[in-house]
């Protein structure tokens, strides 16, 4: 997905939840949130093209090729997505654990309405860092053999763009998909991870693991106060040096 497509995509959600008077205008943060939204994900592309890519291709390279035939294939994401899915759920759950983490990661949740617009609040090595577990599964199986071809690209990239079109669509405004969170995360499912200072829903994509792990959020009625205590300053370059937690 292109940052033009990403736009019209992100901006899109904002409108209907401004169709349904819920626009992100009208709290006092979307000044905030529009900064991360045209600028964060920025930064994070550059530390994943000049940092990880780089990084990555030279501990791929000192790793042994496996024998194995066959190389990355459409039908193993049926398999892979699960496994990217729990090291997702899995960095999650230590952004919310680890303290330094924590640091990171809780300017993504300081934001007190939950929309589309507020999901871009984040710092971006908090970004990058869970974006590189849900991708690991899928580099490190397609360079078994050594090589990385063009279809294996492809596929990754397509798997990349299903996952963070999903991150951006369980922030939309209104909780809705209750009959489907059995199996997937929705927006009723997340905003009850966002709501204030709460402590569970670390899935993803797949809410298997918080059943399994027992760090579902057993309440399921509204969300009734969004954020973090003690909150953040409204300030996007303050978000990219966040005080340390004292909570």
């Amino acid at each position: 997905m292109t940052e033009i497509q990403s736009a019209y995509f992100v901006l899109s959600l904002c409108l209907l939840e401004g169709l349904l008077h819920l626009g992100f205008w009208k709290h006092v943060q979307w000044q905030t949130d529009l900064l991360h939204f045209l600028f964060t994900p920025k930064i994070v592309l550059w530390i994943h093209v000049y940092l990880m890519a780089p990084l990555g291709a030279l501990l791929l390279s000192l790793l042994p090729p496996m024998d194995s035939p066959g190389s990355l294939t459409w039908f193993d994401l049926i398999w892979l997505w699960p496994i990217a899915d729990f090291c997702g759920y899995l960095v999650h759950w230590l952004q919310h654990k680890i303290p330094f983490l924590w640091r990171l990661h809780r300017v993504h949740h300081s934001s007190t309405p939950l929309n589309t617009l507020a999901g871009s609040r984040s710092h971006p090595i908090d970004s990058v860092l869970q974006q590189a577990f849900w991708y690991l599964p899928f580099f490190l199986y397609a360079y078994k053999d050594g090589t990385l071809d063009a279809e294996e690209g492809l596929i990754i990239l397509t798997a990349a763009t299903v996952y963070l079109v999903h991150v951006v669509m369980i922030h939309f405004a209104f909780p809705i998909g209750k009959s489907i969170e059995w199996l997937i995360t929705t927006p009723s499912f997340h905003h009850r991870h966002h709501s204030i200072n709460a402590r569970g829903n670390y899935g993803l994509q797949l809410t298997i693991w918080d059943k399994i792990f027992k760090t579902a959020v057993a309440d399921r009625s509204p969300v009734m106060e969004y954020g973090i205590t003690p909150s953040l300053p409204l300030d996007w370059l303050k978000h990219l040096f966040p005080p340390p937690a004292k909570d």
